[in-house]
């Protein structure tokens, strides 16, 4: 009987003149999930076992669960009361204390819309010095084909991708089951991307009168699919897509007026391109009369893109996949929250400052705790926001692209191709299958550095094909193969800032600029 009263209880409790629902903040809103090309960590743009895709999820800036606790602190001796969990917010209080509430979430709202960052990308064929009004209107002197316009927005500290990209499945190899008296050969579901992607992570530096923005421009062609025949009864044939790139990753501080430009010059697959990249955000307020001011630290948290080093393939020697070490180290916001405490003459609970995984929090009544947050920000970042230009020249290709204090800056252009160079041998009772091996090979150039205090510490190194010759299944016993001749140069440089460099890199020079 008892259980039977309660849902009536509870109808009577949330009567329309006792509650007032309160939409919660885009603070405490999770962001849409937009579905997009995944970034190629490692360049690598075949792949002979892929994994399923999947997207990361999004979180709410300010989960529903702080929001609920910070309310209850700051009315902790009023006559409010809520229900945790709700949404919208159910709020019981006098007419008094839901003024102030609703004043409290108009300047979270606000807050929320001042994380939001508008983006303008434009990738063009040519060279340009400034990114067009308008891709229709170039001039044929500036670009000899189409070009393409990104408009985007984002929350400050997330990433998003503009373009698109095409996966050609095709048949990389074959996984071996033997049994007694029987075996059999499954394909591999293996897959080629080609497109064009522009993978863009953003976050409000200064204030919010700049965007820091750390990207990744992939461009990728399918040049053709050749088939190649193990000649053995047990194995089909496997097919060899080669794929030609060029994948530049960068950083650097974006406004509208000063967009981020990388060039690409010379380029045998690609020709000439340039992309711009415009960002625009709003500044912080100052602080609301009631509740929080609201402080970003996305770029502070940020841990950087997650890109792998690029290997060479076919074994290569472990000097190529060695990674250039971190020079940052992210900055959680819940680090500072001590250094911000402060007395107040209020409770404890409502002076004292939150923070999430990107934002502090900070009360309005701990004007101190602001004061010292906002020059300690400053300070942080400013080492951070130093921006570098580098230049790189190799043959007739030249790229330019810019990088920030310790973040990783890439430059990888070339062919790459899958080929059988292996076979395992798969054994049961009165039976055995040759398994093939097969690996993927990149030919061309591999730059990668970090800039730090005026200096670039930077590895490269270049591998080509110079010929494949097939051994046949008469001569291998177990089905042809394919042995590559490779080739392959290295090297590591540190360059001071207005210096160069120069060396010989597989017959052509490498010449590298940082200003």
């Amino acid at each position: 009987m008892q259980m039977n009263l309660i849902p009536s209880l509870l109808l009577v409790a949330l009567a329309p003149q006792d509650w007032s629902a309160h939409p919660l903040p885009s603070l405490s809103t999770p962001p849409a999930q937009v579905k997009s090309p995944a970034l190629l960590e490692t360049g690598s743009h075949i792949a002979l076992q892929p994994d399923p895709a999947s997207a990361p999820y999004l979180e709410a800036s300010l989960a529903p669960s702080l929001l609920t606790q910070l309310i209850t602190g700051h009315f902790s001796r009023s006559g409010l009361t809520l229900i945790p969990g709700s949404n919208p917010l159910l709020v019981r209080a006098p007419a008094k204390e839901q003024q102030e509430l609703k004043a409290i979430f108009a300047a979270l709202e606000d807050a929320s819309q001042r994380l939001q960052i508008r983006l303008q990308v434009a990738l063009i064929p040519g060279l340009a010095e400034s990114p067009p009004a308008d891709i229709t209107q170039l001039s044929d002197s500036v670009a000899s084909g189409p070009g393409v316009n990104y408009n985007g927005a984002l929350r400050s500290g997330d990433t998003i991708t503009f373009g698109a990209r095409t996966m050609r499945s095709f048949v990389g190899g074959y996984e071996i089951d033997v049994a007694t008296d029987a075996g059999v050969a499954d394909p591999h579901r293996s897959s080629a991307s080609s497109g064009e992607t522009i993978h863009l992570t953003c976050s409000r530096v200064s204030g919010g009168r700049a965007v820091h923005v750390e990207g990744v421009l992939d461009l990728a062609t399918l040049r053709d699919v050749t088939s190649f025949d193990p000649d053995t009864p047990d194995l089909g044939v496997v097919e060899q897509p080669r794929v030609a790139l060029c994948q530049i990753a960068f950083s650097g501080v974006a406004t509208r007026e000063r967009p981020l430009r990388v060039v690409i010059r010379g380029s045998e697959t690609f020709g000439d391109r340039t992309l711009f990249v415009s960002a625009l955000t709003q500044e912080d307020p100052p602080a609301p009369a009631v509740g929080w001011a609201v402080r970003d630290l996305a770029f502070l948290a940020s841990k950087g893109l997650p890109l792998i080093a690029p290997v060479p393939g076919l074994r290569q020697s472990p000097h190529s996949s060695a990674p250039i070490p971190a020079t940052i180290t992210p900055t959680s916001p819940g680090s500072l929250v001590g250094l911000l405490a402060e007395r107040s003459s209020s409770s404890a609970e409502a002076a004292r400052v939150h923070s999430t995984e990107r934002l502090l929090l900070i009360p309005v009544s701990a004007q101190g705790a602001l004061a010292k947050a906002e020059a300690l920000l400053k300070a942080m970042e400013a080492p951070l926001l130093v921006q570098d230009q580098i230049s790189l020249r190799y043959g007739e290709l030249r790229i330019e692209l810019c990088t920030t204090h310790g973040r990783l800056a890439r430059v990888l252009v070339g062919e790459e191709k899958p080929w059988l160079i292996d076979y395992r041998t798969e054994i049961a009772p009165n039976s055995w299958m040759p398994s093939p091996v097969t690996e993927v090979a990149f030919d061309g150039l591999c730059l990668e550095g970090r800039a730090n205090a005026g200096k670039l510490t930077a590895r490269w190194w270049v591998s080509g094909t110079p010929a494949v010759h097939i051994t046949d299944s008469s001569f291998a016993n177990l089905g042809a193969i394919q042995k590559v001749e490779r080739s392959y140069s290295a090297g590591n440089e540190r360059l001071e800032r207005g210096s160069s460099r120069a060396v010989d890199g597989l017959g052509s020079a490498l010449e590298l600029t940082l200003k």
